[in-house]
């Protein structure tokens, strides 16, 4: 056996692997499989990733050995959700599915399959907004230029990466996703691009605990072989690969990060010798700094708050901490909702640039006292600590 595993597929396949309960015997299980004309070359994983199929795990191969822990720690093959929990995929859904498994079935663990038709009206709603990424499937499709490149996503799971993601795929790549932020997959986004044979692990409510389990299962594909290509936010999919999977950055062509935060922490990484992949920076990127930090970011805050907290933005003394490219499309887009807008910072520059642009510009300890709504925009951690916090009104809104 090689260190994929891909030596045990062939007998993966013609073993009855299927499990309903731990404690169903053999019998059981065949009437079941057969009383629900499903293939039997498959084992189900819950979304903790504990074995399912015990009864396979204890008599046929023990939980030590190589075979058991390849499946175990790869596979989760899912669909509409049994009383176990436990996700499947049906006959009527399998032909809608394009995904090339060895075992025929598709590894994927969302929230439910069936919200897959609202998915794709999102998704077709998005790519009119997007004629730049769908120029690109037009010129680049036939020709697949990114044919053999495996990549493993962790980013946000909504209708615009979904149209990336599936262009992605027009473009030849292979793709595992998970999603960087347990709070923001779009749950009918992730069935649409599952049904489309994409291999989504990501639900909108994820604890800590599964964020982790989902990103574990974009490392390793299909066929045994692992990632070669990682675009990341926040640093999520990388900081796991050089904890965990160091013996695979030899192979891995290159990761893309998007946001300040996982920039600062790849630097890090970079300053201590300890980066072993190359990394594009995109967050640095003229078209992301200017234009998704300064005018996107001001419109998705505004969005949060209110679908958040229902409250008016209009008349509230607003703090944000930070006056970077971010900052500054959020102080712009607060104070055109009517909000007073006060600047912390700590680079003279920029803070002189938001005292020139009329706003307040004072401490974070001044701040606290008077704010209403407090938005950080830097990227670093630990700007409002527990001092702070017991300083501010009541009710405010962090």
């Amino acid at each position: 056996m090689d260190k994929t595993g891909r030596s045990h597929f062939s007998e993966i396949q013609n073993t009855s692997l299927f499990g309903r309960c731990d404690s169903l015997s053999q019998e059981q299980i065949q009437q079941q499989e057969e009383s629900d004309n499903i293939q039997t070359s498959l084992i189900s994983i819950p979304s903790k990733g504990r074995p399912f199929c015990r009864q396979f795990s204890e008599q046929n191969v023990g939980k030590s050995d190589e075979k058991y822990n390849f499946i175990r720690k790869y596979y989760l093959f899912g669909g509409d959700t049994d009383d176990k929990g436990v996700h499947h995929l049906f006959d009527e859904e399998k032909e809608d599915l394009s995904f090339p498994g060895v075992m025929e079935r598709l590894p994927y663990k969302i929230a439910d399959i069936k919200l897959a038709e609202a998915g794709r009206k999102a998704l077709s709603m998005a790519e009119f907004e997007m004629p730049g990424v769908m120029r690109l499937r037009k010129i680049y499709g036939p020709t697949k230029p990114l044919k053999g490149v495996r990549l493993a996503g962790c980013l946000h799971v909504t209708a615009q990466t979904g149209v990336m993601i599936e262009t992605l795929r027009e473009l030849g790549a292979e793709i595992r996703w998970s999603c960087c932020n347990p709070l923001s997959t779009q749950d009918h986004i992730a069935a649409a691009l599952v049904k489309a044979g994409i291999s989504i692990f990501a639900w909108k409510g994820e604890t800590e605990e599964e964020k982790l389990w989902c990103i574990d299962q974009t490392i390793y594909f299909a066929d045994g072989e692992p990632l070669n290509a990682i675009l990341d936010d926040g640093c999520n999919l990388a900081r796991i690969v050089h904890e965990k999977y160091l013996h695979l950055t030899n192979t891995i062509h290159g990761c893309s990060e998007e946001t300040t935060a996982g920039v600062t922490k790849l630097r890090k990484l970079l300053k201590s010798k300890k980066l072993n992949i190359p990394v594009i920076n995109v967050n640095d990127s003229v078209t992301k700094s200017k234009f998704d930090n300064n005018y996107g970011c001001g419109e998705s805050l505004v969005d949060g708050i209110k679908r958040a907290t229902d409250t008016m933005i209009g008349g509230k003394t607003v703090v944000i901490i930070g006056y970077g490219n971010v900052g500054k499309g959020c102080a712009k887009t607060l104070s055109g909702h009517g909000a007073k807008v006060i600047i912390t910072e700590i680079d003279p520059i920029c803070a002189l640039q938001a005292a020139m642009d009329g706003y307040q510009v004072t401490t974070i300890a001044e701040a606290c006292k008077i704010g209403q709504i407090f938005v950080t925009a830097t990227g670093s951690t630990e700007l409002i600590r527990g001092e702070h916090i017991m300083e501010m009104r009541d009710m405010a809104i962090l």
